[in-house]
């Protein structure tokens, strides 16, 4: 070698001083080099003599760079050891050799090494192929980087377009059947309603018939226009794509419409958000609405709070009214079950099960009515995690 005082490193290349693992047989050249590379500022992690312990020290002591001795006069050679060392990790090899043989030459390539000096090489050569090797390997680390990110976005990107386009086709699947129960329920009320104008028609003479056939007529007609009022319920269910929602909003925006009066709402939900279906408040609603309908005279208090469950969380929904009784509960969340339109509890269940999400009535009786909303794992988070009971 020659010219060992030159410039040191490239300023800027690096921060601290490139740790450097020398592989050669030969003890002369070996601390040679090594003399050199101190004085060029570079830190010489070891000197292996042969194969086995250049492997032993890259694993023990990761350097930054390896310069490796093609010829190591043993059963294993650079390019053998080399290879052996990069299936575990990635560190950038720089081969030195004294023959430029074609057959080595693409048996190194294999390898993808950073460099290749014959020797006799000047340190200025030396250098220049150490700080060129440790810049592209560092610049092929941060694309690699790039990759598995650019990758990890385009697969959650491609998870949650599917997970869109399943919820949108479970949604447009429910519109349909519901269109189809509503416009059969709305024929068969009309086909009612023009019977017993019919039949009034006959009574013209009869006041207390004809009145009574009014009476039906009327219900008829009521029970049709509950049909329509559905109808613009879940209109938009499904139509827009399910986003994070925070429950403790659909709550607050559902006692400012309903107006409980005497009745306190407590709501301990802090800042929890859930991925569903934009109606989520809509759930809220039927739920305050049918506590302060159904709850009677003697309930004071609704609560909403957090309990967690062995597959989620679970949005606890309960007041201290008249409750639930059990023949009841077997049939709550059917269309069109119970003392007013029976439409409420059945749209909250289909507006919560596009999402995966799933309601249900646990109370005790005597003990007013609770109601479980069920979210599964990755379907809610926190910002700010709250008391949640156990």
């Amino acid at each position: 070698m020659e010219d060992a005082n030159s410039t040191g490193p490239v300023p800027g290349s690096h921060t601290s001083p490139l740790r450097i693992l020398i592989v050669e047989d030969e003890s002369i050249p070996a601390e040679d080099l090594k003399e050199t590379l101190v004085l060029k500022g570079y830190q010489v992690t070891a000197v292996a003599r042969n194969s086995e312990k250049a492997i032993l020290s890259a694993r023990d002591d990761p350097p930054d760079l390896i310069l490796m001795d093609i010829n190591l006069g043993g059963p294993a050679d650079g390019i053998d050891t080399a290879a052996r060392i990069l299936k575990s990790r990635s560190i950038p090899v720089i081969y030195l050799t004294a023959y430029a043989d074609s057959g080595l030459m693409e048996r190194a390539k294999k390898t993808r090494p950073y460099g290749y000096l014959l020797k006799p090489y000047d340190v200025r050569e030396l250098q220049m192929v150490i700080e060129i090797a440790f810049y592209k390997h560092a610049a092929d680390m941060q694309l690699k980087q790039a990759n598995e990110d650019l990758e990890l976005r385009v697969q959650e990107r491609t998870r949650d377009l599917k997970k869109t386009n399943e919820e949108l086709t479970a949604a447009h699947k429910k519109l349909a059947l519901l269109n189809s129960i509503t416009r059969h329920d709305i024929l068969n009320q009309l086909l009612v309603l023009k019977s017993y104008i019919a039949f009034s028609t006959k009574q013209m003479n009869n006041p207390e018939k004809l009145g009574d056939f009014l009476g039906k007529a009327k219900k008829s007609a009521d029970a049709i226009g509950r049909q329509i009022a559905f109808t613009r319920d879940y209109q938009d269910l499904g139509v827009q794509a399910a986003s994070w929602q925070k429950p403790a909003t659909g709550v607050a925006k559902a006692i400012s419409e309903l107006s409980p009066g005497g009745i306190q709402v407590n709501e301990d939900l802090g800042d929890l958000e859930v991925y569903a279906d934009p109606l989520l408040e809509k759930v809220f609603y039927n739920l305050i609405e049918n506590a302060l309908r159904y709850g009677g005279p003697g309930m004071t208090r609704i609560r909403f709070f957090l309990q967690e469950s062995a597959s989620g969380l679970i949005i606890v929904v309960e007041d201290d009214g008249a409750g639930i009784g059990a023949e009841e509960k077997e049939h709550l969340f059917e269309k069109g079950f119970g003392k007013h339109t029976g439409l409420g509890l059945f749209l909250s269940r289909e507006i919560l099960s596009i999402t995966g999400i799933t309601i249900t009535e646990e109370s005790e009786p005597g003990k007013g009515a609770r109601f479980e909303i069920a979210v599964p794992e990755g379907g809610y988070r926190f910002f700010e995690k709250p008391v949640i009971l156990r």
